[in-house]
Formats: C-alpha cells, sequence, structure tokens
C-alpha cells in the first residue's frame, strides 16, 4: 500500500520586468585593494527546497536557482509556515543579504519571500540598508547596486545613493547615510530612500577611512579615528573612547580601554550620559563586530580562537557572567548578528554562510526553520 505525499509549503515564482537603467549603460569601477584587508568571503546562493509542514528542516539540498538578467528579477515565496516563526508575533521582520538575493522574513505572518537580482559587478564588500517598504544593496566598490522593494520589481540605485561610496542607516528608517563622493567634501550626507534629497551632513573624523564608516547601534556613522572612535551627527564629532569600540547597541557602547601601563579593561559606555562601568568581559581586538541587545544588558561578541576559528560569547552585562555558544560566527563586512527588538533571539550568520538562531536564556542553537539562501549579512525590520 503506498504512502501518501508529505504536506509541502506552496511556493510561488514570479518574473518580473526591471524597470532599472541597463546595469551595462552605467558607470563601473575596479575594486580597490583594500578589500583583501576586509577579508571578505564570497558565498554562493542557492534556491532553497521546500519543507514539510510544521517541522524544523534539516540541511537543506542545493537546487538550481534563478539567475535573472539586468532585465528581470525572481521572486520566490514561501506563504505558510504556520502562524509564528519561533513564536514571534510582534510584526518586526529579519531581513538577510545573499550574493544575488535579498530575504524579507515576516515570522509573525509565518511567510518567507527571497528576490533573486542581476548579479553585481563586484565581489567587494555590499552593504544592506533596509526602509520601510524596500531593502538598499549598496556595492562599496562604486558598481551599480539595487533597491528591491517589498513588492514590484527590483530597481537600480539613483541620486546620491548611487554617487556616494557607502551606505549606513539614520535613526529615520526613512532616511539614510551616504558617504563622501570622489573628490567631494569629507561629510556623510543624510538623504531620503530615494537619494534625492540632502537632508544634512556630519563630517568624517580625521585620521578616519569613509569606506571603514559602521552603524553606531543607534543610525550615525561610527569611525575609527585619529585618537580613538567616533560618532559623527549633523551637530559635530562625539569622541566615545580613545580605546577600541568592540560592540554597538541602541544603549550605547561596549569598548576596550588601556591605561598608560598597558593595562586594559573592558567598560560599557551609557550613550545618553556618557557614564562608564568596568565589566567583567573578554573581548576581541578585532572592532566593532559584537552587538549590545536592545535593552544594554547583554553582549553578543565575536571571538577569534588560536586555529583561526570564530566562537560567539553572550555575556551578562549586569551579572558579569560570559558563556561561549556553540556556533561559528562569519567574519565578514557589514551586519552577520542581530538581535530581536525584544531581545528574545538572537540571529547570525555562521561561517558556512546558514542562518542560526539562538535563544541567549539557554545558549541553544538551532538552524532557523525556514527556507533561505546562504547569506552575508542581517538587518531587523521594526513593527509597522
Amino acid at each position: 500500500m503506498g504512502h501518501e505525499a508529505p504536506d509541502r509549503h506552496p511556493v510561488e515564482l514570479h518574473w518580473q520586468d526591471e524597470e532599472a537603467e541597463p546595469l551595462a549603460a552605467r558607470r563601473t569601477r575596479p575594486w580597490r585593494g583594500w578589500v583583501a584587508l576586509a577579508g571578505v568571503v564570497a558565498v554562493l546562493v542557492v534556491v532553497p527546497s521546500l519543507v514539510q509542514r510544521g517541522t524544523v528542516p534539516g540541511p537543506i539540498e542545493p537546487q538550481p536557482n534563478p539567475t535573472p538578467t539586468s532585465a528581470t528579477t525572481s521572486r520566490v515565496v514561501v506563504p505558510d509556515l504556520g502562524p509564528a516563526i519561533l513564536g514571534v508575533t510582534d510584526r518586526w521582520e529579519l531581513f538577510a543579504l545573499g550574493d544575488n538575493s535579498v530575504t524579507q522574513i515576516q515570522l509573525a505572518a509565518g511567510r518567507i519571500t527571497t528576490t533573486y537580482f542581476a548579479p553585481l559587478q563586484s565581489t567587494g564588500p555590499v552593504l544592506l540598508v533596509v526602509g520601510p517598504d524596500r531593502a538598499i544593496v549598496k556595492p562599496l566598490d562604486r558598481v551599480p547596486g539595487h533597491v528591491v522593494p517589498d513588492s514590484g520589481p527590483v530597481r537600480g540605485l539613483t541620486g546620491l545613493l548611487d554617487r556616494g561610496a557607502t551606505a549606513l542607516p539614520a535613526s529615520d528608517p526613512n532616511q539614510v547615510w551616504v558617504g563622501p563622493e570622489d573628490g567631494g567634501p569629507p561629510v556623510m550626507t543624510l538623504t531620503d530612500l530615494d537619494g534625492s534629497r540632502v537632508l544634512a551632513t556630519a563630517p568624517v573624523p580625521p585620521g578616519a577611512v569613509p569606506v571603514g564608516a559602521h552603524d553606531d547601534g543607534a543610525g550615525y556613522p561610527l569611525f575609527r579615528g585619529a585618537g580613538g572612535f567616533y560618532v559623527a551627527r549633523p551637530d559635530g564629532l562625539q569622541r566615545i573612547t580613545t580605546g577600541l569600540v568592540v560592540a554597538t547597541g541602541p544603549s550605547g557602547w561596549l569598548a576596550e580601554e588601556c591605561d598608560e601601563h598597558g593595562r586594559c579593561t573592558t567598560v560599557g559606555v551609557d550613550r545618553a550620559t556618557g557614564g562608564r562601568s568596568v565589566l567583567p568581559v573578554a573581548v576581541d581586538r578585532n572592532g566593532p563586530t559584537g552587538v549590545l541587545s536592545p535593552d544594554g544588558t547583554s553582549a553578543a561578541l565575536v571571538v577569534g580562537r588560536p586555529d583561526g576559528s570564530t566562537a560567539l560569547r553572550v555575556a551578562d552585562l549586569v551579572g558579569g557572567s560570559d558563556h561561549e555558544v556553540d556556533v561559528h560566527p562569519a567574519r565578514g563586512f557589514g551586519t552577520t548578528m542581530v538581535w530581536s527588538p525584544d531581545g528574545r533571539w538572537l540571529f547570525v550568520v555562521d561561517d558556512t554562510g546558514h542562518l542560526r538562531a539562538v535563544d541567549p536564556r539557554t545558549r541553544q542553537v538551532s538552524e532557523f526553520p525556514g527556507p533561505v539562501p546562504l547569506l552575508r549579512q542581517l538587518a531587523v525590520r521594526t513593527g509597522r
């Protein structure tokens, strides 16, 4: 007697015309030598297989993925993974960047949408910025990037977004920070999501490299410049520390500071007051790769091992405990770890490009329960 076929999630595949200017007609620029210093490893992106309803999938077998040209966009939708992925009921969303894709994960709705776009004309670093109705994919080497809307075809970047070297999220989700143009003044420019207006500018610190800017955790550019780390704001520069920022978040920063005798301590810096507190937490000296939880009570830190691999440590900044978690975060350009807005989950891109969900209370690690491609970066869109 035959067995019934397992229940499968329906997948919708849409091919749409792209409205963007043909890529070949736009300017390109060869990738520069500092890529090697960034340690970026390109990963292959594949279209995931379907998963059975109500189960956590095992390893996803690679399948041939859509290969869009400059004139087409492909969109893969998995519309029914259950009413609440990982038990999330709030309307925030997780976004993930692959080599030639953006995945929108609507956890409360149980819906995953992956949009594939024409391959970028460089294998260099790329930044992901998420707005209320779109994702912006911005290569650092000034080759054409993409706007990936929630619905409709992928289109090209325009205006200041097309010209600037870098793009970072702003405190207003309808705005974005753009790096200096070639030959332009050393300032970061705040613009709208179309790159059509100059809303404000912020200075780049002396000695800082504009393409090395990070998100400071609250929507302002963070730089390593002469004498320490700075946040650039329209009203001027704020030096956070003469030491090294190792983690960022809405409440402030985690830094390592050393005295004139080389004695180093880890300090928490409060964003609102500038106050400092010494914390018994070991850190890695690879810059601001860590992320603070939304309430500032925990820190997720990437630390290096002697064999060259990475480890994840989750530190309790109130109680002082510090625990290693069984996952190896990816080292690369951009954000590879994000907290859910309520601090309930920590999402990590591991060193194989897979998305992992970490429960910071139990330190349990799970493969994300849904089909997503191999990834490079993550971002969160808060509830609307």
